[in-house]
This record gives structure tokens, sequence and C-alpha cells, in this order.
């Protein structure tokens, strides 16, 4: 336990002589009190020939008065007189005037060390000041926005001897702090006695207000969290919403502010929407803004995508995000192509399709989450962003590309169907033709595909085929444009039918595609063969073989000679044959075409998937890598020979129907089994 430091001091009533001293040390200082004849106080003199009860009380009030005079309150002082006295029954006894002097406060200041009394029998003892362990303990008040310099430490100290230094860890040499940013703090007390004590103080901060921009389909939505909710949002136009519809390409910026005050302004770069083609760069470009105050700047890019379309599920397809550093700009450019094409393939219609159907597998929706990283050490940005985007399995020539005709012009004007055929095709009344169309605005929200049909000794009449509802921007969908897989024959019986043009319209009756035109071919051929095959743009073509077929079977065999061993069996042969297939496939040619069929089929010749239109299935197949000669100016005529590889063969199964077979046992005539 602490205690104050003490003196206590006595003389007996026959003791007292002249020129006897105290000699006490008051406030650091040795002071001298001394018996004579009378009392001096200037002299510090108390008189003794009153008696010792007189001169007691004189050396009381002279000890008190010196204090008064240079500290008042900081020591207390009194006696008591002990004893009986002498008396007729005991004329050797006697009083004894004990003095206690007492300091108020703790401190080695205040210790009474070399104090002494000079007359016979006089006593005197005290005790030094003692103090508790030096300890102490804190408060702190949170940083009141994140990375501000508004927090605060308290100090309370206990025990210790005073007056105490304060040194920080930051040089800092106060108790108390004020007007600090978050952070630990190392703070070291030290007593006048040479006692410390060290700890940390800790100084809080509310979290970073985070926001989140998620940008699509002309829309900015803004996903705040951190901070203290709820949140109020001042947009550079006087906007106070947290969602923006109908917005313009262009450069937006908002304010975001929590409920005490603290604030993080967004700066937004809003794009041309369009979508991507998968084998072409898929680019997201970034500039910061202030690069300079940036250290260190890269930026973090995580790529998520949507397997199953619209259902809303997200899967993040890097397993750690993108980081590419910053160039002097302060730019960079992410190309992520190369991640989204593996999951998307061709969408060749079902066997037969003559319905509209969404063509999910050749486009996917994806988003960017992307934000920047700087400082000593670099951690990312208070403010993410989230681009949705969609991709189409396909691509352009990179000198169309770069030149971006095809997206800044050719959909606005043209609203084409996506292939490269000819807009006027010369078809088979059974040959499957297939058109892809995609809504390109965000107001389409149903379509109707229209038919006009050109007949022989009629009027043109226009007839509605298909009707597709709660569509959205940038989804394909397979449109069946052949003479039979629209049964346009049944539209007017009996009347003979020249071409027909397919378009579509939209909600309004707005006319929102081009128009392609199929003109029935009504030549005799031996044998056709139909191929569907993935055009460069995302949707499916079909090319009609006109001219002889040859059909060839290459064998590849792995084998091994046998070993002679004492219980061999000339009868299995020398050789043993470990494996063993067929490659079969079919040289085909076009049939002879015009110039500009023949370039239209440049896109042929590139497809990586065709399918062979079988009896009643689809048979896959690729294309032998060789020459194929466009155009040939010395021939009058054009075409392409080309062969179609079709799966190997480990084993002969004739084609059986898929549509099976009736109950046949009891017939008594051979059938074959195809």
């Amino acid at each position: 336990m602490a205690s104050v430091a003490s003196i206590n001091f006595s003389f007996r009533h026959n003791s007292i002589g002249l020129g006897n001293y105290f000699e006490l040390r008051l406030f650091g200082n040795l002071v001298r009190f001394t018996s004579a004849s009378t009392t001096n106080a200037a002299n510090r003199e108390f008189g003794i020939s009153s008696g010792a009860g007189a001169a007691a009380n004189a050396l009381l009030q002279l000890i008190q008065d010196y204090i008064a005079a240079n500290g008042a309150g900081q020591y207390t002082a009194e006696f008591t007189r002990i004893g009986e006295g002498p008396s007729q029954e005991n004329p050797d006894d006697y009083f004894v005037y004990l003095f206690v002097v007492q300091a108020t406060q703790l401190g080695s200041a205040f210790n009474f060390t070399g104090s002494t009394a000079s007359g016979p029998d006089w006593l005197i003892g005290y005790s030094d000041s003692t103090a508790d362990t030096l300890s102490a303990t804190y408060t702190s008040s949170l940083a009141t926005c994140f990375a501000s310099s508004t927090g605060s430490i308290l100090v309370t100290v206990t025990g210790g001897e005073g007056p105490f230094t304060y040194l920080w860890s930051d040089g800092a040499t106060t108790k108390d702090r004020s007007l600090v940013p978050a952070g630990t703090y190392q703070l070291v007390i030290t007593d006048s006695s040479g006692q410390s004590f060290s700890f940390s103080a800790e100084v809080g901060q509310n979290s970073r207000i985070e926001v989140q921009v998620t940008k699509g389909d002309a829309s900015i939505a803004l996903t705040v969290s951190g901070g203290v909710a709820p949140y109020t949002y001042l947009w550079e136009d006087g906007s106070t919403a947290a969602t923006r519809e109908n917005i313009s390409p262009g450069n937006y910026s908002c304010t975001v502010t929590d409920s005490i005050g603290c604030q993080l302004v967004v700066p937004i770069n809003f794009g041309q929407e369009q979508f991507f083609y998968s084998r072409n760069p898929v680019t997201l470009e970034l500039q910061a803004l202030d690069p300079l105050t940036k250290p260190n700047l890269t930026f973090l890019c995580e790529v998520w995508l949507e397997k199953e379309y619209l259902s809303g599920t997200f899967e993040k397809i890097t397993a750690e995000p993108l980081e590419q550093p910053a160039d002097t700009d302060g730019k960079t450019i992410f190309n992520v192509r190369r991640l989204l094409d593996v999951y998307l393939e061709p969408h060749f219609p079902t066997f037969g399709q003559a319905e509209i159907s969404r063509a999910d597998s050749c486009f996917k929706r994806f988003y960017l989450k992307h934000t920047e990283k700087y400082g000593n050490p670099p951690v990312p940005s208070s403010f993410s962003q989230v681009d949705y985007r969609y991709v189409v399995i396909g691509g352009l020539d990179l000198p169309e590309y770069y030149a971006q005709t095809f997206f800044t012009s050719y959909l606005v004007k043209r609203k084409p169907f996506f292939t490269w055929d000819l807009p006027v095709k010369s078809v088979f009344s059974d040959q499957p033709e297939y058109l892809y169309f995609m809504p390109l605005s965000l107001t389409t929200t149903s379509f109707t595909v229209r038919v006009k049909v050109y007949y022989q000794n009629s009027n043109p009449q226009t007839y509605d085929l298909f009707t597709q509802q709660d569509v959205n921007r940038f989804e394909l969908y397979c449109v069946p444009a052949g003479h039979d897989l629209l049964a346009l024959p049944a539209k007017k019986p009996g009347s003979p039918i020249e071409s027909w043009d397919i378009f579509v319209q939209d909600q309004a009756g707005t006319i929102i595609s081009e128009t392609r035109r199929f003109v029935l071919d009504t030549r005799y051929f031996r044998r056709k063969r139909y191929l569907l095959y993935a055009n460069s743009v995302g949707g499916i073509n079909t090319l009609a073989a006109l001219g002889e077929t040859k059909s060839k079977l290459d064998p590849e065999i792995q084998q091994l000679e046998r070993i002679i061993t004492p219980d061999y069996n000339p009868e299995r042969g020398e050789v043993a044959i470990t494996d063993k297939y067929l490659k079969p496939s079919l040289e085909l040619t076009t049939g002879n075409r015009s110039r500009q069929e023949i370039a239209s089929l440049t896109d042929f010749v590139l497809t990586r998937e065709a399918r062979l239109v079988g009896a009643d299935r689809y048979l896959a197949g690729t294309f032998a890598a060789k020459n194929v000669v466009l155009d040939d100016e010395s021939e009058e005529v054009s075409y392409i020979d080309f062969e179609f590889v079709l799966p190997k063969m480990y084993n002969y199964t004739p084609a059986l129907r898929l549509a099976g077979y009736l109950d046949e046992a009891s017939t008594t005539e051979p059938r074959a089994p195809w």
C-alpha cells in the first residue's frame, strides 16, 4: 500500500535547555527550530522560559507557520502530551511532548531524510514516502471515419511518484492524445523515482465505406457496406437515388455519405454496351484517376460466369483475381477471352427442329469485378465495379474487329441475322435452314418472326411464324427458315411457291431485322447431302453437297508379333492385333456455284464443328485439312471439293431407326435392320 512520509519527535518536559534544536527536512530543505529564552518567529526560535507546555505550543506554531508560508496543505503538524507528570506520590514522573509532522502527498520530495534533534533525551524518527507500483489504464474513442485523424486516448495513472513524464511511440510527450488516426500506440510513463510503466493503446475506427458499382442494361446500381448505415447518395446531376436507369455512355460521379457524415466519392465510367465474341479480345480497359497519388498502382479483376443462362448463379472462373500493373499513364487492359471461350459451344438445332428456340449454349452472361490496388503496402480500393456483359461464340476477322465497323455500324444499321450467307439464297424444299436472331434494344420485350411468301400465280402473302415473349437484349434465338420446316405449302395449298422472305418485328410492329430471301430450287439431283456447320458469328449455316460422293474407310491397326513359346498355337498366327479401328469419311463437293456463293463459303472452310444430316439424326464430323481453291479464273464454274471425316469406328453397327421398330418377329419376309 502507498504511504506518505512522516516524522515524529519528542522531548521530556525537564529536558529542554537553551540552544537545543530540531532540524526538519521540509519542502526538500533542512529547517532548524531552536530553543531560546523567548519566542522569535523571524529566527524560528521557540521560548522555553514559560515552561515545557508553552515551549511545545511555540514550536508547533513555528512549524505550522513555515508550512503555511511555503506550501500550505502539503504537510500537517500536531503534538500530543503524554504522561501524568511529577506528583507527590511519584515525583520522578514526567511529561513527554510527541510531535508528528506528515506529508499530505506521495513522493520522495516530501521525505524527511536527514532530520535531527540535539537536545538530551530528545527522540526523532521518520518514515519515507512509499508509493504503489506505477500503473496506468486508458480509454480510447474511435476515429469517426475510416482513415481519419479523429481518434483520442485518455490515460489514467495510478501508483508511482509524481510528477510523471510521458513518451509515445510517435514522439508525442503529452499524457492524453487527441486527433489521432486508428492504430496502435506505445506509451512509456516514468515517475519521479525512475520507475516506469509501458503499455499499448489501440485506437479503432469505423469500418471503411465500400461501394460496389454494378453496371448493365443502361443502368448503374450502387451497393454500399461499411461505415455506419443508413446512407445517402448525391450524384453530380443532383439525383439522390442508389440506382440509375436509362444511363447513356459517359463519366459519372456519386458521393456516398453514411449516418455520421463520412463520405466516399465514387467515379464511374459507363461505356457503350455491346456483346463480345469469344474468339476476339474480350477486354476491360481501366484508367485510374490521379495515378500519381497512388503508389504501387495495380488493377485487380475477377471473372464471374453464369453457366446456366438466367439461373442468376454466377461462378468465379478465376481462382485468384487477375492482377496487372498500371502503365505510366495509370492504365491497363485485361483480356479474358481464353477464360470464356471454353464455356461456349455452337448451338445446333435439334434434328428436324421446326420451332423457335433460344440458343443458350452459344452465348453466356458474365461479369467482370474490378478495382484498384495501391499504397504502401498496396491494398484494394474502397470501391469496386461490376460490369455485366454477354459473350457469343465466334469472332470477326482481326482487321474488321479492330475497325469496330461490325459493332458501331453494321449491327446498328443492318440489324442482321447472324450469318455471312448471301442475303438471297437458293435452297431445296427439304433443306434444313436456320437463321439466328439477336434483339439489340432494351425496349424490345417480345418479337414476331414473319414470312412473306411469293407465289407463282398469285400475290405474295405475309404470315406470322413465331412470337417470342420476355426477351432480353443480346440473347440469340434459333429461327427455322426452311421450306418444309415452316410447312409453307400448307399456308396456301395448291399454290406453287417461288421464294419467301424472313424478317422480325418487335411488339410495336417495328421491323428490327434485315430481310433474308430464300429462293426455291426445284432442280433434280440424284443425291443431295446437307451439312450444318457453325459459322463465324454464332449461328448455324446449311450447305447442300450436290455432286457425286465417295465413301472411304481408312483402317488403323496396332499389332505385335507373337512370341514363339513351347505352347505356341499356330492357328492364331504370328501377329496379334491389339487395336484396330476405321476412319470413315466422305469425299463431297458443293457442286457448281456462283463465285459469290463460293466466296461466302470461306466460313464453311473455317468452321470448327459440323453435322451431316442423316435419315433421322445428325452425324458429327470434321473437315480434313487441305488446300481449298475458292476461285480459279481459268474455270468457267466454281466449286469446292472437301472431305468430311466421321467419328472413328471401333465396332460395326448399321444405323438403326431412332423411332424404333414394330414387332416383326412373325413375318416370313427377310428385312434389313435399316
